[in-house]
C-alpha cells in the first residue's frame, strides 16, 4: 500500500508539473521574436581568412516561456557563415527555450573561399527562426575580397601589381640581394603583430592618383562605427636593415602601425641603411613614425603626423636631408593613451642602451653627419616639439632653413644664423581643420594639414630650394609652388 501511495504521488506530481509547465509557454501563432538588428553586416572579408565575430541578441518579449522550434542558416551546408547559439556551434539547432523577457545570443562569423575575382563580391545569407509556426529571419551580408596571401614568406626579386590586395600574415622578409618592386595602386594589408623586414631593397612607386598603401587588415568598425583605419597599433611596422640600400617610397601611405619605418645603421659607420621618401604620408602610430639609427634618409614633399612618441627620432646620428615636409603631432587615441612626453623631432649623436644582462645603461655615440631641414614645419600639441642634443666628442651638423618650428627658445641656439636661417618660431601654422566624429575625437585634433589662408607659413619658403630641386616645384597634390609670391613652408602649397 505504501509503495502504491508513493507511486501515485510521484505520477500526480509529474502530471501536475507538466501541466503547469505547458501553461507557462506562449503558444500563440502570432508570436514574434525581437532582434538587436535586422541585418548583420561584415565589412570586406579576405578569402580563406575568417572574419571578426558579430553578435545578435534574440529576445523573448513575452511574460511566458517561448520555444523556438528551429534556428538555422538558410544556406545550409553551403553557407559561408558560421553561428554559435548560446554556446552551441551548429548550422541548424532545434527547440531552444527562452525564459520570459529573457534573451539568447547568437555569434556569427564568415570565411570566404577564394573567389577568383579581384573586386569585392557581395555574399548573402540569413538566419531563419521558426516560432509557433511563425517564420522570421535576420539578413547576413559580407563582402569577400580575394587576396595574394603572404604568410611568413621570404621574398626574392619580384614585382607586386595592383590586381588585388596583398595580405601579410606572420610577417615577411625581402631577402638580401633581392628587390621587391611595388607598382602604383597596390595595397598591402598587415595582420596583427606582422612586420615588413627589408634586408634587400624595396621600391614602392605609387602615383598621386594611385598611391601604394601600407595598413592593418582590420576593415570593420569599432566604437559605434568609428573605423579601425583611424586607430594605431594595427600592425608592427617596416624595418630596414643596415646593409639595405636603394629603398624608395614614393606616393606611399603608411599608417596605423606601432611604428612606420625603422632604419638601422651599423654604429661603427661601415653600413648605413638608405631610404628615400617623397610625396608620402606617414600617420597614426602608437610609438614613432620614422625612427633611424645612423641611417641615411632623404625626404621631401611628405607629411608625417600623429604618433605617441617621435615623428622623426634620430638619437644616433646619421645623414638626414628633409625638404618641404610637415611634421604635425596632434596624436590622440580614444579611451586609451595619448602622447608619451617626447618631442616630435629628436636629433642627437648619442643615446643610452640598457643591457638585458646587467640592466645597466651604456652610452652609444655616432656622428651626425648632417641634419638639414629646408622649408619644413615642426609643430604639435607640446610646448617643445624639437629636441637637439650634442655629445661634443662627435660631429653634430644641423641646419634649419626657412622653417616654422615650435620650440622652447632657451633649448636651441636659434640666434645662430648658420644653424637657424629665416626661421619662424612658435607661431601657429593654422592648419585647416576637419571636424570628424565629435563623439570620439575632439575636432581640434583633426586636420588635413594644408595651410589656411592666414597661415604664417604661406609664401615664406626659400625659393632657392625649389629651383635647386626641380622635383619640389609641385607639392604632393600637384599644386605648383611657383605661381604666387613664394613657396609655402611645409608639404602643401596653399592655393587660394
Amino acid at each position: 500500500m505504501r509503495f502504491f501511495l508513493f507511486g501515485f504521488i510521484a505520477v500526480f506530481i509529474t502530471i501536475l508539473s507538466t501541466s503547469c509547465f505547458d501553461e507557462e509557454f506562449y503558444n500563440d501563432t502570432s508570436a514574434k521574436l525581437e532582434f538587436s538588428a535586422d541585418t548583420i553586416a561584415f565589412d570586406t572579408v579576405f578569402t580563406t581568412i575568417g572574419s571578426t565575430t558579430q553578435q545578435l541578441r534574440v529576445k523573448n518579449p513575452y511574460n511566458k516561456y517561448l520555444n523556438i522550434s528551429q534556428i538555422y542558416l538558410a544556406g545550409g551546408e553551403n553557407s559561408f557563415f558560421r553561428m554559435n547559439v548560446d554556446g552551441e556551434k551548429a548550422r541548424s539547432i532545434e527547440n531552444i527555450e527562452v525564459a520570459p523577457n529573457d534573451s539568447i545570443y547568437i555569434f556569427v562569423e564568415v570565411t570566404v573561399d577564394p573567389l577568383g575575382v579581384n573586386n569585392p563580391l557581395v555574399i548573402n545569407d540569413s538566419i531563419v527562426f521558426i516560432t509557433n509556426g511563425n517564420v522570421q529571419d535576420v539578413n547576413l551580408v559580407a563582402y569577400g575580397q580575394d587576396v595574394h596571401l603572404i604568410d611568413g614568406q621570404v621574398i626574392e626579386t619580384e614585382t607586386w601589381i595592383a590586381d588585388k590586395p596583398y595580405l601579410i600574415y606572420n610577417s615577411m622578409l625581402i631577402d638580401s640581394g633581392h628587390t621587391l618592386t611595388i607598382e602604383p595602386g597596390a595595397t598591402l594589408y598587415f595582420h596583427k603583430n606582422s612586420y615588413l623586414y627589408v634586408v634587400g631593397t624595396i621600391i614602392a612607386m605609387g602615383t598621386k592618383e594611385e598611391p601604394v598603401l601600407f595598413r592593418g587588415d582590420r576593415l570593420d568598425d569599432i566604437f559605434s562605427g568609428f573605423p579601425y583605419d583611424r586607430l594605431t597599433n594595427q600592425w608592427e611596422g617596416i624595418i630596414i636593415y643596415p646593409t639595405s640600400t636603394g629603398n624608395v617610397f614614393n606616393h606611399c601611405h603608411i599608417r596605423n602601425a606601432t611604428f612606420g619605418i625603422f632604419a638601422a645603421g651599423d654604429l661603427s659607420g661601415n653600413y648605413m641603411a638608405e631610404i628615400s621618401i617623397s610625396n608620402s604620408i606617414l600617420e597614426n602610430f602608437s610609438y614613432g613614425a620614422l625612427l633611424m639609427y645612423n641611417a641615411t634618409i632623404k625626404m621631401q614633399n611628405s607629411l608625417v603626423a600623429n604618433a605617441a612618441s617621435y615623428l622623426l627620432g634620430a638619437p644616433a646620428g646619421g645623414d638626414i636631408s628633409v625638404r618641404n615636409c610637415t611634421f604635425a603631432n596632434y596624436f590622440y587615441h580614444p579611451g586609451s593613451f595619448n602622447r608619451s612626453g617626447e618631442p616630435s623631432v629628436l636629433i642627437s649623436n648619442q643615446f643610452y642602451t640598457i643591457s638585458p644582462f646587467t640592466n645597466k645603461d651604456t652610452l652609444v655615440t655616432s656622428d651626425l653627419k648632417n641634419a638639414n631641414f629646408d622649408n619644413c614645419i615642426i609643430y604639435g600639441t607640446y610646448e617643445n616639439e624639437l629636441y637637439l642634443y650634442n655629445n661634443e666628442q662627435q660631429d653634430f651638423n644641423y641646419h634649419f632653413n626657412h622653417c616654422l618650428i615650435k620650440v622652447v627658445k632657451d633649448s636651441v641656439d636659434y640666434q645662430n644664423t648658420e644653424r637657424f636661417k629665416e626661421v619662424i618660431l612658435n607661431e601657429d601654422p593654422k592648419f585647416k581643420k576637419i571636424a570628424l566624429r565629435d563623439d570620439y575625437y575632439s575636432p581640434d585634433y583633426f586636420f588635413n594639414f594644408a595651410l589656411d589662408t592666414l597661415s604664417p607659413a604661406k609664401d615664406k619658403g626659400d625659393p632657392l630650394i625649389i629651383t635647386a630641386f626641380p622635383d619640389l616645384e609641385y607639392d604632393m597634390l600637384g599644386n605648383s609652388r611657383l605661381l604666387d609670391t613664394g613657396p609655402d613652408i611645409g608639404a602643401f602649397e596653399r592655393i587660394e
